[in-house]
């Protein structure tokens, strides 16, 4: 697994309360459902008393990109914003592809002279 597609949002919009919890669920069915075909980690949701919450799945950088582009996936993201505030998502490099980003920034870094 290379890359994680993390969702992030501070809460429900005021009024679509029971919007964003059906909103929840179609997440839940949608990924996991690509996740029991092998294509992507179960989704994992997460809840701070600070109001943050997120959710994220994970997988092959070209697997993954691909199911975000995919019609469905772009729907849910568009449902996303009208019912979730502050809502966003985002692509993040991890396991050896952290590692490797860590290694370039090291590398440009000294080539810079700032490390």
């Amino acid at each position: 697994m290379h890359v994680a597609m993390l969702v992030t949002w501070t809460g429900p919009v005021t009024g679509r309360e029971r919007r964003a919890l059906e909103y929840g669920v179609e997440v839940q069915e949608h990924w996991g459902k690509l996740a029991a075909e092998g294509k992507c980690t179960p989704p994992e949701m997460f809840f701070s008393p600070s109001g943050r919450r997120m959710w994220m799945v994970k997988g092959d950088r070209e697997t993954l990109s691909d199911l975000v582009e995919a019609e469905a996936a772009q729907r849910l993201l568009a449902i996303g914003t009208f019912v979730l505030a502050d809502f966003g998502y985002e692509l993040l490099d991890t396991a050896d592809s952290a590692d490797q980003y860590l290694a370039r920034f090291s590398k440009v870094g000294a080539e810079l002279g700032f490390i």
